[in-house]
């Protein structure tokens, strides 16, 4: 008698890649058990770094860098034709595409509403090819989704149900964990056992002893990523922010003017340098060209690559707007009572992943305050605070903070009823202690706020919902009832609070993509990493 044995099924994972040698490094540690029921068919690569390295690793998967598929400069017959039928099948996603934009927008006049419509249907029909000439069954995001086209691949795969993996930051810098939703953190975080009740990472143990002392965001010291001095200067008298301001524009035209300078002076030496070796002058384009797209006037497609020239007259930009939106928003600033009845609503950085996409529909802090300042018993308030990272100065990272604010933003943020604009010499832990609660999005503030045993009305996805004390409000009802259990003598059970934090002391991993961001710091621990990460793919199998 003959037996029939049926053929092992191997599931196509497909990497989605910000960092090459993180993935190698990370998908080399997975167990032999994975590696038998896993092939990596698939790379797609922003990181133009050891791809020779990544193909030695990957010796079996089609790569192809990220600016390249956007391009179609890959081969592809039969292309999906976006119709009406197609269209309304992702119409979910249409939404969201469009306020992803913030990230790529200077300004407002950037992009035209038939703009917008074009660019969603080119990257649509981008991913829906790339889908359809590829088995793929699960999508591994090694970084946090925060683009346009990382929030638009993924609603995609999960519409036609491929499983999605992606890595989602936490709300204390430098830590991250998985997760496979965007707009709901799965329920099993909760009942995940807790053998000892301990909480492993020093830094961790770090970041709760801070936010239980002084905490104040506006405190932390100047460093490559952090430079609050405008706000600092801002907030002395009348007269020293006038010769604050001559000062601050004489320096940063100087400022401009020198590193245009040696700017053109590298691109000079560069130029010499690959002409003599005829290497396609590789090098000239490497440090000419940022590693990032935008978008021209009158142009559907964002794959515009910013140079050196143009991110520098950003910065400047942005700089000489930011003391403009701060002297503004400092004269809309009211004084406070702590006597008052009162929520203290931090608002946070935008446009960050913080937010965009894991607020979903709650992403308008507009909108936010307007559902909360309807729902407010008799005699509350709610006291509004900028966050301090628009008016960073730090080029590392936050020049993008002008994208989302102007004038009209703090305009309708004051005309919105029994809202006070807060100034930031008053610190954050008077704010939160003296409140009855605090409300905010799936940042930093709401894991302050429980940790003080303040209970925290959030308005976005996080795995914060699972910790005691955190009031999930995704509309108008949510906030009505989680305001009333407030109200009427809620109380914090500490132990669960301690329970959360040491179940997550085991779920979290350290990447050190920010150094020197925090005093608090950790190291990579690859082996730990994999381990989550196989346990991610076993469940998605």
């Amino acid at each position: 008698m003959i037996k029939f044995f049926k053929k092992k099924e191997i599931t196509n994972l497909l990497i989605f890649s910000h960092n090459n040698n993180y993935n190698i490094q990370v998908f080399n540690r997975l167990s032999d058990t994975l590696k038998k029921k896993i092939l990596i068919s698939n790379i797609i690569t922003i990181d133009k770094k050891n791809i020779n390295d990544l193909e030695t690793n990957f010796k079996n998967s089609k790569i192809i860098l990220l600016e390249n598929l956007i391009k179609k400069r890959s081969f592809i017959k039969d292309e999906i034709i976006l119709n009406k039928k197609i269209i309304k099948k992702y119409k979910n996603c249409e939404i969201m595409f469009y306020k992803m934009l913030d990230f790529v927008k200077i300004d407002d006049t950037y992009f035209k509403k038939k703009e917008k419509i074009n660019a969603y249907k080119y990257y649509l029909k981008v991913i829906l090819n790339y889908l359809k000439f590829n088995k793929i069954n699960i999508v591994f995001f090694s970084h946090v989704p925060h683009t346009f086209f990382d929030v638009l691949f993924i609603q995609v795969c999960k519409i036609n149900k491929i499983k999605v993996i992606f890595t989602r930051a936490y709300l204390m810098p430098g830590f991250y964990l998985f997760e496979n939703n965007l707009f709901f953190t799965s329920p099993n975080i909760k009942i995940a056992k807790i053998k000892k009740n301990k909480i492993a990472d020093t830094a961790i143990k770090q970041f709760i002893k801070y936010s239980r002392s002084k905490f104040n965001l506006i405190d932390i010291k100047k460093n490559i990523w952090v430079d609050y001095s405008l706000i600092h200067h801002l907030s002395k008298s009348s007269f020293i922010n006038k010769l604050y301001f001559f000062k601050f524009l004489f320096k940063k035209i100087f400022k401009y003017l020198f590193r245009m300078s040696l700017i053109i002076l590298k691109l000079f030496k560069l130029y010499l340098t690959d002409l003599l070796k005829g290497n396609n002058f590789n090098n000239f384009d490497n440090y000419h060209l940022i590693n990032e797209s935008h978008k021209k006037k009158n142009n559907n497609k964002i794959d515009h690559k910013l140079t050196k020239f143009d991110i520098e007259m950003i910065y400047l930009k942005t700089d000489l707007k930011k003391i403009y939106l701060l002297k503004y928003y400092l004269r809309l600033c009211s004084k406070i009572n702590f006597n008052d009845n009162y929520i203290y609503f931090p608002l946070w950085f935008q446009p960050s992943s913080t937010t965009y996409p894991f607020a979903d529909k709650n992403i308008d802090y507009i909108k936010c305050i307007n559902l909360l300042s309807k729902s407010l018993p008799k005699n509350w308030k709610i006291f509004v605070k900028e966050s301090p990272d628009i008016f960073n100065l730090s080029k590392h990272a936050w020049f993008k903070g002008t994208y989302t604010r102007n004038k009209k933003f703090y305009q309708k943020l004051k005309k919105i009823k029994n809202v006070k604009l807060v100034n930031f010499n008053i610190p954050d832990y008077k704010l939160i202690d003296n409140s009855i609660t605090t409300a905010s999005h799936a940042d930093k503030f709401g894991l302050v706020s429980v940790l003080r045993y303040k209970p925290n009305l959030n308005f976005s996805n996080s795995i914060q919902r699972y910790c005691h004390g955190t009031f999930i409000c995704k509309n108008l009802k949510d906030i009505k009832m989680n305001i009333k259990i407030i109200k009427n003598g809620f109380k914090f059970n500490k132990k669960k609070v301690i329970n959360f934090n040491s179940m997550l002391s085991n779920r979290l991993f350290y990447q050190n993509t920010i150094k020197g961001f925090n005093k608090y710091e950790s190291k990579t621990k690859f082996s730990k990493i994999s381990e989550l990460l196989e346990n991610q793919i076993f469940t998605s199998l």
